[in-house]
């Protein structure tokens, strides 16, 4: 930057002026080589992974590309290059470069939870291919464990972006929880019991249910 900086000043432009300038050239730069970064990764990982799943014989690898696992992978790059180069750009503007480092972070974490999820929806593809799972309710055990990780990883986003401490926000969302729990709860009470039944293989699909207390039976 200090040497486009010198070179518009040396142009007859003012100090403020080829600052302005050359930060908006900077940015300019840093989102097209952040576009070819995006592209190229992509082509790579997507390429390459798709002619290693075709000639492989397990079926996992295709469980992934077929879930766009790398696709989000991919578009990790670009966020991190920009993560790295936005100090360089401005950096004689402390607070900017401290909002966008910020920014940034909460960015990074999103995608993460972008990548993590697209794993998630492929374990549960290849465990629900599994016979011994064949009568379980995988996808409320999945929806639970994305609902848990969404959890903490908004409330680190939001950690990051106000820049006060986790807990803070973990006795924040407590509060909140109570208030939840008191609205929910005999929906959140049914979702527990139907995972409870499941993991103990007290029903499956396909038994015969009464319930006398409410003249009510019939199949699973």
């Amino acid at each position: 930057k200090k040497t486009l900086l010198e070179q518009l000043i040396a142009l007859g432009l003012s100090t403020d002026t080829a600052e302005i300038l050359s930060i908006l050239l900077l940015l300019v730069a840093v989102a097209l080589l952040s576009f070819g970064i995006d592209r190229l990764v992509r082509a790579i990982l997507l390429s390459g992974f798709t002619s290693i799943a075709k000639k492989s014989k397990t079926d996992w690898d295709d469980i992934l590309v077929e879930n766009k696992f790398f696709y989000a992978v991919a578009h990790l790059a670009p966020v991190l290059f920009i993560f790295y180069a936005l100090p360089g750009v401005f950096d004689h503007h402390a607070t900017i470069v401290d909002y966008s480092q910020r920014l940034g972070s909460a960015v990074i974490i999103y995608a993460s939870i972008i990548i993590l999820f697209r794993f998630l929806n492929a374990v549960q593809t290849i465990v629900g291919r599994l016979e011994s799972f064949k009568d379980k309710p995988i996808a409320s055990y999945f929806q639970l464990a994305k609902i848990v990780i969404g959890i903490i990883m908004g409330i680190l986003i939001l950690s990051v972006l106000a820049n006060k401490s986790i807990m803070y926000f973990f006795g924040a969302f407590g509060a909140m929880t109570a208030v939840l729990l008191l609205v929910f709860r005999d929906t959140i009470l049914g979702f527990i019991a139907s995972i409870q039944l499941a993991a103990n293989d007290m029903i499956r699909v396909g038994d015969w249910v009464q319930m006398p207390k409410y003249g009510a039976d019939g199949d699973v």
